[in-house]
């Protein structure tokens, strides 16, 4: 009898231990929890008001000023500094046509930094609007996201063909394309002079399916018929077969040339 009453004696001082340290453990995290939601009313309604957007920088290489910045993203006019939804603005930005990528962060206190990156024109093709027929850049996302200005958008090769003719600015060039487009931007990136001797490439359906294409090279006046591709290889072995053409048979006397199907055919004109 008495070891049991000694037993539940320190059973009943246990229990008690057991119960004030979970107490414990509760008010600690009620405490807690009421530091952090106090901390928080403070921040929201004591000091963020006080936190305005004060500066706004911008780094770009589009020719949009600030104020064209803070509104194509949706920040122009007074905003505090927490309430600046960064996926949103970047969303904005990122929905213009000539914009490849933008990245919007908070700097805090009273910062917002904002970068653009500008589409690259790949090439052009011809669009028509309201004021007739233009040339229009797309880049090496296939993307048509603006009319071509100046040397820089002109200094590049032309598309053309039926597949391109219903094009607008903002559109995307169609998906057969997509392989020769992505073989223009290695020929830039791989091999610059290559790129540069294509003055127009005219894309045509072919019977069945798919397409081929025609080169107008920038330094002969020689149309060369070649499969749907641009790749280096290819271009750099157009490039070797033209200029021996040219010294076999000179370079005025060449009409056409088709290199399709691994094969070298050509035409010459017809004298006087």
């Amino acid at each position: 009898m008495a070891d049991q009453a000694i037993r539940a004696r320190r059973g009943s001082r246990t229990r008690r231990k057991s119960a004030v340290r979970v107490n414990r453990l509760l008010l600690g995290g009620i405490a807690l929890m009421v530091a952090v939601l106090g901390g928080e009313l403070l921040y929201r309604f004591a000091l963020a008001p006080t936190l305005t957007v004060q500066q706004v920088r911008v780094r770009t290489d589009l020719a949009w000023d600030v104020e064209e910045a803070l509104r194509r993203s949706g920040l122009h006019g007074e905003k505090l500094i927490f309430e600046v939804d960064t996926a949103e603005a970047q969303a904005r930005l990122e929905a213009h046509a000539e914009v490849q990528e933008a990245a919007v962060a908070r700097s805090f206190p009273d910062t917002v930094e904002i970068s653009i990156s500008a589409r690259r024109p790949l090439g052009t093709i011809i669009v028509e609007g309201a004021n007739g027929s233009t040339p229009a850049a797309f880049c090496e996302e296939g993307v048509v996201f603006r009319t071509a200005t100046g040397v820089r958008d002109r200094d590049v090769p032309v598309l053309s063909g039926e597949l391109l003719e219903k094009l607008a600015v903002g559109e995307s060039l169609p998906r057969e394309l997509r392989p020769l487009v992505s073989d223009l931007h290695d020929l830039r990136m791989e091999a610059p002079a290559l790129y540069g001797m294509i003055s127009e490439i005219e894309v045509r359906s072919r019977a069945g399916t798919g397409v081929e294409t025609i080169l107008y090279p920038a330094h002969l006046p020689v149309p060369v018929k070649l499969e749907d591709r641009a790749s280096p290889e290819l271009y750099g072995q157009v490039a070797r077969v033209l200029d021996a053409l040219a010294r076999r048979e000179g370079a005025a006397r060449l009409d056409f040339v088709d290199m399709r199907d691994d094969g070298v055919v050509y035409t010459l004109k017809e004298d006087g």
